[in-house]
């Protein structure tokens, strides 16, 4: 890189070279096309599931002697007279005292029999007010729902706790305030901050969505209740077994919970019939599915490798390596959520272990798929090409035959958790196999590299590059073989350890962590806190004390629509909201459309048996698969489908239709919904941090200074310290994810008005972290240079022999000769300085005028000294002082390094040193790139 002073008409000419884009994005498309099919298979059934239960569920709303078989006889028309027959607390066959106009029901029992008195009613095998809550139960089936068995029972098991926290709170008022409002001791006072304190804890604290959902959404019903001075807590008079004050059967507490573990009991049973859905049966077929990609990955990078010149191929070989991260992130999911499938109980928490071990090398597998594909990408297919490949076919492709056999076989012996001595023996069979390919390769790799006029060179770069790629993929899928192949020591050993463990400690270890004072009183937190109670608490009063017009009275729809629809992201966007509130306003409207249409038929009617019947399972069908499906409007699909159970689970009554009052109820819903959403998005706005483009680029600024803090601690050879090279890589990581997940809040067509500020220029900030996510990989690649592979091994190996201590020594040890490797082969060399200032000032230039262009917000000139740089600037894809560098490093090696014929290629220092220069080549490659696409965006200079 120098500095010029180029023709403004070509001052990008320098900036970039790239090729292949377009193609490797089709290629993506089609690798990935294979799992749509089976996407949408799986999509669908998992709709028709719960359309299914939904519909069997639904059965005592739309048929009469269903509902008559659980619930009984409600009323019955004597003359021109309704009269209610069995109460809200009665269940089973009853007897009746009065009279047909106004009857009093008492139990049916022996006394009666022996009178030789029929019974008068059937009043169920339920209270009559769980019919009233049959809704709920349907809602709460909706929010639990997931795509797999295990995250379904992990929101079940948050639904429950947060619905369990509501009705102890209540309780806990209840024994104070027994008829609550009406209690002549009541203080409403007392009773407001009870409703803000418990608010504050579950938005405050570290608690699942759902469980705050859940918990809130219980708690502001039962405490309108509680509250309202007509009624007080409904405790119920149908006593149970179960000697605790206030449990009754209709209590409405005890309704609360019951109908909350019903929903969560339909939920879990959509995903185990027709279709099981199970994580852990999923988990050994994706890793089925991970070999096989990773098999043909490195099949066809090596026959790419071996061809004699370029050809497509190697987009196509590029667009699996980009579709291999979505298996794996799969396997990682299945994982997580097994664990609420399988609780770890027998041989379930030894597989999840192996498999976890599996991902876990998976996953460092792509640093070395990223690394063959740098190498695909430079190869020259030269003389110099030539010679390794003629040397190098063979002892590549079998190499890559025996990894994959080890690799086979471990995941094999993965699946039933327990690794038999036969086992054993067989991957220490294998694994003696890699080592002496390695062997092989090695000692032809170096016989060819020994050829060449200098130590290391420019010519045989990417020949070392994949070689060594392809050698360190083979040596850490061993390592992870001699992991699996003494597994069952290290798992008595970790069982021994956790029997000793106090569960009790363990308990009080989460409680602390959930709620951390530190964590409920920062910052954050608090603004949380706030944007997500105010409205719930002005709903709340509204609710209390606002009577006529729209608003009914102790009504709980309002607080209960907002607390459902509460979430961790606190910079929300309005459309965001917008899709909210239009997913709860059709579900309260679509279904009165659906019902205008079963009302006309009579309760009696086996038309509007079927029609109702088929209405539901249509609508639940159809709003689940929107669920499931859409990547766009799936929160729309669910909260139609939450929502609009009240009304599409309305039971027929022969002496009440819909064009009474029920429409009138209904539209107030609405109404009150859709206050309730404008509370909520006016408090998202007030308390948002930022705008989602300030969020993205406070991200984005943070991320950079990681990276180029990284490359700072490089020069210095800082690696492990704390705050170091890997210590900075791991918090660049994290803010890319955040970023990535920030990035499509950005939009600026998500703006419903636009204010003065120009675009947001989206595109340049996902190519950002595109270039930015590159960068991080020559990082790693970097690390694994400098850091090499044969100090971990050992490492691991001497734990197991030598003890803590010694380990530990021998680790001090390593970490010294590398650090002495290191400073003597690259810092120490007079050429390094240039080709170091160089990479930092191309890579803080390329930030600078990224961020610069991309917080620029209005139409008058960009002015940065950063950008002003760069246009003085030429050959930013060419790091200054290679050549020099090259001849420096290659004297100093033959004269310090000492070659072992025995070494594996990636302990060889011509490789490890070739990879650490490539790695900072490829660096200030997508440094410059990253600028390229900075000046793209540049239309006010």
């Amino acid at each position: 890189m120098a500095e010029t002073n180029p023709d403004p008409s070509s001052d990008k000419a320098p900036l970039l070279d790239v090729e292949g884009g377009a193609a490797a994005s089709v290629t993506r498309v089609i690798a990935k096309f294979g799992n749509q099919n089976k996407r949408f298979k799986a999509n669908a059934t998992m709709a028709l599931s719960i359309a299914m239960y939904m519909t069997l569920f639904g059965l005592p709303v739309f048929s009469s002697n269903v509902s008559y078989a659980l619930f009984g006889q409600k009323d019955s028309v004597i003359g021109d007279r309704v009269v209610s027959v069995c109460g809200p607390n009665m269940m089973g066959p009853k007897v009746n005292i009065g009279n047909d106009t106004d009857p009093i029901l008492v139990n049916y029992n022996t006394t009666w029999v022996e009178k030789g008195v029929q019974p008068y009613a059937w009043c169920g095998v339920l209270p009559g007010s769980y019919f009233g809550m049959w809704p709920t139960v349907v809602q709460t089936a909706m929010f639990t729902l997931y795509g797999t068995t295990g995250s379904t029972v992990k929101n079940a098991w948050q639904c429950i706790a947060g619905t369990f926290l509501a009705v102890v709170n209540v309780y806990v008022l209840t024994f104070l305030f027994p008829e609550g409002a009406k209690d002549p001791h009541y203080s409403p006072a007392i009773a407001w901050v009870n409703l803000t304190g418990v608010l504050f804890l579950f938005l405050a604290s570290r608690a699942d969505v759902n469980t705050m959902m859940m918990g809130m959404c219980s708690t502001v019903c039962l405490m309108l209740h509680f509250m309202d001075p007509n009624t007080g807590p409904t405790i119920g008079t149908y006593k149970t077994s179960i000697p605790i004050p206030f449990f009754h059967w209709d209590g409405e507490t005890t309704m609360a919970m019951v109908t909350n573990i019903m929903g969560c009991i339909i939920a879990i049973a959509a995903t185990l019939f027709p279709r099981p859905l199970l994580n852990i049966t999923h988990v050994h077929d994706d890793a089925k599915e991970v070999i096989r990609a990773v098999d043909m990955i490195f099949k066809d990078s090596i026959d790419y490798y071996c061809s004699s010149a370029p050809d497509p191929r190697r987009f196509q070989i590029f667009g699996k390596m980009a579709a291999l991260q979505g298996t794996v992130d799969r396997v990682k999911l299945n994982l997580d959520a097994s664990f609420w499938e399988t609780f770890n109980l027998g041989k379930f928490a030894k597989v999840r272990e192996l498999y976890g071990s599996f991902n876990s090398c998976m996953a460092n597998t792509q640093d070395n798929i990223y690394s063959v594909k740098s190498a695909l990408m430079q190869l020259r297919f030269d003389d110099h090409h030539a010679a390794f490949v003629e040397a190098l076919r063979e002892p590549l492709k079998d190499l890559h035959m025996e990894v994959m056999d080890v690799l086979q076989r471990c995941a094999n012996f993965c699946q039933d958790g327990a690794i038999s001595a036969e086992e054993k023996e067989q991957i220490k069979s294998c694994v003696g196999r890699v080592v002496a390919k390695q062997q092989v390769l090695s000692k032809k790799f170096q016989e060819v590299a020994s050829k060449s006029k200098d130590y290391i060179c420019d010519d045989i770069a990417p020949d070392s590059l994949f070689v060594f790629a392809v050698s360190q993929w083979a040596v850490e899928l061993q390592e992870w073989a001699d992991d699996v192949a003494v597994f069952e020591n290290k798992w008595r050993r970790k069982a021994c350890c956790d029997a000793e463990t106090n569960i009790c400690a363990i308990a009080v270890d989460q409680f602390k962590n959930l709620f951390d004072a530190s964590f409920m009183f920062s910052k954050s937190s608090l603004i949380y806190f706030l944007m997500n109670a105010i409205p719930i608490l002005v709903g709340y009063a509204i609710s209390m004390y606002s009577a006529g017009s729209i608003f009914v009275q102790y009504s709980s729809t309002i607080p209960s629509t907002l607390s459902l629809l509460v979430s961790y992201d606190s910079g929300a966007t309005f459309f965001i909201n917008l899709q909210k509130l239009m997913g709860v306003t059709f579900g309260h409207t679509l279904p009165l459309l659906v019902m205008s249409v079963v009302e006309l038929f009579p309760c009696e009617s086996y038309f509007r048996f079927a029609i109702h019947g088929i209405s539901i399972f249509l609508f639940y069908s159809s709003f689940t698969f929107m669920y499931y499906a859409s990547a766009q409007w799936s929160t729309i699909g669910i909260m139609v489908g939450a929502f609009g159970c009240s009304v599409l689970f309305r039971p027929c009554m022969s002496h009440i239709s819909m064009s009474d009052n029920a429409y009138a109820s209904h539209y107030k819903d609405i109404a009150e919904v859709i206050i309730a959403m404008m509370l909520k998005m006016s408090c998202a706005y007030i308390f948002s941090p930022k705008e989602p483009r300030d969020i993205a680029m406070d991200k984005l600024r943070q991320m950079f200074d990681a990276i180029e803090t990284a490359f700072a601690k490089l020069s210095t050879g800082e690696l492990e310290s704390e705050g170091g090279v890997i210590a900075n890589i791991k918090i660049a990581k994290g803010l890319l994810a955040e970023c990535e997940a920030q990035a499509p809040k950005t939009d600026p067509k998500l703006q419903v008005v636009p204010g003065l500020r120009t675009p947001f220029k989206k595109e340049l900030y996902e190519g950002a972290l595109s270039q930015t996510r590159l960068i991080i990989s020559d990082l790693d690649m970097l690390v694994l240079a400098l850091k090499g592979h044969t100090k971990k091994h050992t490492l691991k190996h001497a734990k197991l022999s030598l003890g803590a201590g010694m380990a530990e020594e021998a680790k001090k040890i390593d970490s010294k000769r590398e650090e002495i490797v290191w400073t003597a082969l690259l810092v120490e060399q007079q050429a390094w300085k240039a080709l170091d200032a160089d990479l930092q000032k191309t890579i803080k230039l390329s930030f600078g005028a990224c961020t610069a262009v991309l917080q620029h917000d209005d139409e008058e000139q960009l002015k940065s000294e950063h950008v002003d740089s760069l246009v003085k600037t030429s050959n930013l894809l060419q790091l200054d002082g290679m050549q020099p560098f090259y001849k420096e490093v290659s004297s100093a090696a033959q004269k310090e390094v000492r070659e072992d014929k025995d070494a594996q290629v990636t302990s060889l220092p011509r490789t490890r040193i070739l990879l650490a220069v490539n790695a900072l080549a490829l660096a200030t490659k997508h440094s410059a790139e990253l600028a390229a696409k900075s000046f793209e965006h540049m239309l006010y200079f």
